[in-house]
């Protein structure tokens, strides 16, 4: 279902990138042939060999990629998170369609979100051309009911999605948007934030001009390539290795994470007696890449609920072993969604107010350049599996019982041994980053049939399928 106010706003959205797709794909394309990306490459290279790659294979991969990519939704922070108050397992349960979060201010299920509503206000009705709210601090329902909820392109193919917005993502399902949504080069609300107060762009970590937000370019799913360029211009911190060809490495990286079959790979079979470890040369995650890596890719359509999510991701330091994390496994039970587990280390999350007196808990400034975390292990939920339909093809592998076994095993400990404690960020994290990192734990599960990697182009004749086994490339769908 879709409002007159979001059709027309998707229209508006459509005829912006008409107008500048042609151009936009030209300067991506200028970018691809440039020596110094071609070096990036090669520096970064984890045997995929993109730099070889022809520059109209390379335009035509990342297209392909962009169509199947996760469109991830992050949510279940109790607190005020990064992203404003949103959805909880409480607000979540028996609702018809997922909420907004303007909505959920509406329905009661979160109180008025006065510090964070002025960000995406302004960016809906500046950028996107939403009618404003009479007053923002009092929402209305109808003006509410049109607008969007917002989404992430997972093009780093982050394990965890973007998981500074909280522990929990949603992966929505394609099929359900088509091409019903408004694409943005990087979050809006950042942008409001950093770039529309008298920035000039000179900031070490911001180049607010590489995008103008009122009146500048839109796109839609379908002519969301052409973005990338105002995305890797964006993100300047990379200057301070590679100087004035920073957005060059910043578009290497995104290739060689988005196209690369190897970032997920190398995982050994359960019976070979090589130890198990994932790919050895992953091009690890950057502070930025792991919270901002993503274009803004907002669905203006009614998103019904269980059939326009496909699955659902859990922080495993935050969620794993707790009441929430049972509570979430039988959420997903019951709406027939797979669960997978990601780490999320605490060195690539980000705790930030949008309270300006608040300070936010900024990483060391190097973290913005230097890889982070390989953000590349993703474990099927085997409780969960076992429950419902895309487990079909998991739960019959000789090694699931096994795995099942070590993975109640391992939740039994967490449970009884780490505290459930108010501050996940700094209480939980360096207790649960041994176990997962264990040979017991990560390692032999990663070798097993509940290890995923995200679902990449050609991997399978439905896009909305859940994940590709990286034991035997089979789609779990």
């Amino acid at each position: 279902r879709q409002s007159k106010v979001q059709a027309e706003v998707v229209a508006r959205a459509r005829a912006m990138s008409a107008r500048t797709h042609a151009s936009g794909l030209a300067e991506l394309r200028a970018m691809l042939d440039s020596p110094a990306t071609r070096q990036f490459l090669r520096e970064l290279d984890d045997g995929s060999h993109l730099a070889e790659v022809p520059t109209d294979a390379l335009l035509d991969a990342v297209r392909r990629e962009l169509e199947v990519a996760e469109l991830v939704h992050n949510f279940g922070e109790e607190k005020e998170g990064n992203c404003g108050k949103d959805v909880t397992l409480g607000s979540g349960e028996g609702a018809p369609y997922f909420y907004n979060q303007w909505e959920l201010q509406v329905l009661g299920f979160v109180p008025v979100d006065a510090k964070n509503n002025p960000f995406p206000e302004f960016a809906e009705t500046t950028y996107f051309g939403f009618p404003p709210f009479k007053n923002a601090s009092k929402p209305d329902w109808t003006t509410s009911a049109d607008r969007v909820v917002y989404g992430a392109v997972n093009m780093f193919r982050s394990s965890a999605g973007n998981p500074q917005c909280g522990p929990v993502a949603a992966v929505f399902a394609r099929g359900a948007i088509k091409d019903d949504a408004v694409v943005a080069p990087m979050d809006t609300g950042m942008y409001v934030g950093e770039c529309e107060h008298g920035q000039t762009g000179a900031n070490t970590t911001y180049n607010c001009s590489a995008w103008q937000g009122a009146g500048g370019v839109l796109g839609v799913p379908s002519q969301m390539d052409a973005l990338l360029v105002h995305w890797v211009k964006f993100f300047n911190a990379t200057r301070a290795v590679a100087g004035e060809e920073y957005a060059l490495l910043n578009l290497a990286r995104v290739l060689t994470r988005l196209l690369s079959r190897e970032t997920y790979r190398g995982a050994a079979a359960p019976s070979s007696p090589s130890p198990p470890v994932v790919s050895s040369r992953p091009v690890n995650l950057t502070f930025q890449e792991s919270t901002l890596g993503y274009l803004e890719m907002n669905p203006a359509v009614t998103l019904a609920l269980p059939s326009s999510v496909k699955m659902m991701i859990a922080a495993f330091d935050v969620w794993f072993g707790t009441e929430n994390g049972e509570a979430l496994q039988a959420w997903c039970q019951e709406n027939g969604w797979p669960l997978a587990w990601a780490h999320v280390p605490l060195s690539s999350t980000l705790r930030c107010d949008p309270d300006p007196k608040v300070p936010c808990d900024w990483p060391p400034a190097r973290y913005n350049y230097e890889g982070v975390s390989p953000a590349n292990v993703r474990l099927l939920d085997p409780v969960v599996l076992e429950g419902v339909p895309a487990g079909h093809n998991v739960t019959g592998e000789d090694d699931f019982q096994h795995a099942k076994d070590l993975f109640l095993k391992t939740w039994k400990t967490v449970r009884s041994t780490v505290p459930e404690d108010v501050e996940p960020l700094k209480a939980r994290r360096p207790l649960l980053d041994p176990v997962w990192q264990s040979p017991d734990f990560g390692g032999l599960l990663a070798s097993s049939s509940l290890a995923v990697e995200p679902l990449f182009a050609g991997a399978c004749a439905n896009v909305d399928c859940v994940g590709v086994r990286l034991l035997d490339s089979a789609c779990v769908c």
